[in-house]
């Protein structure tokens, strides 16, 4: 069983709302309404309406941090007012698909898991395994890797068949699952379009 505490927290929160949907936080002042104004004013008033008519009602929150990024310094001390704003019961799943070399990497988990105090992170796993391993000595957060996505460049590397006749996306599961066993605080990110991921994952089950 896992002892993961965010893994607990969204585990209860399923079983208590009865389904898992997770609702992301993506904000483009290009498409506000004309109530808010078109400005980190009027984002942060929409999404906190967004919060408080909602938390109660998922399983966690998904901010995408490259809304924030594209918005500049006011952008990140925005999101660090969202993550703020989100009840504590409420896990935040910040979306910054990181990833590089060890040194980097280990600051990025740093400002991601410490300044922005998020729940949980995701990372790219494709540089290798110590692109990852710094976001798991963050033992009580979880990390959900880049496993198979719904995009269309998606064909172009994780559906590529490998030598040993796996999907480049099931040799992800298969390496980094075993990465994160010790600690038991590791994911994937599964497209919502890619149900074979379970046929497939099933297929392999035994080897």
């Amino acid at each position: 069983m896992l002892t993961n505490t965010v893994y607990q927290l969204l585990k209860k929160n399923i079983n208590h709302l009865g389904h898992c949907i997770c609702l992301g936080l993506d904000p483009d002042v290009h498409l506000l309404s004309t109530s808010f104004e078109k400005n980190c004013d009027g984002i942060e008033a929409y999404l906190k309406i967004i919060i408080e008519s909602s938390h109660d009602k998922v399983i966690a929150y998904k901010p995408n941090i490259s809304f924030f990024e594209g918005l500049g310094l006011e952008g990140l001390h925005l999101l660090e007012k969202i993550c703020d704003f989100i009840p504590s019961k409420t896990p935040i799943i910040l979306d910054a698909k990181r990833g590089d070399i060890g040194n980097t990497a280990l600051f990025q988990a740093k400002f991601l898991f410490d300044y922005f105090d998020a729940d949980a992170v995701t990372v790219n796993p494709y540089m290798g395994i110590d692109c990852v391993a710094p976001f798991l000595k963050y033992e009580n957060k979880l990390t959900f890797v880049l496993a198979l996505t719904s995009n269309l460049g998606a064909n172009n590397f994780e559906r590529q068949v490998l030598k040993n006749g796996k999907p480049l996306f099931l040799e992800v599961v298969t390496q980094v699952s075993d990465w994160g066993r010790a600690s038991n605080n590791i994911g994937f990110v599964v497209g919502a379009t890619q149900a074979e991921m379970k046929d497939r994952s099933e297929e392999h089950t035994s080897e």
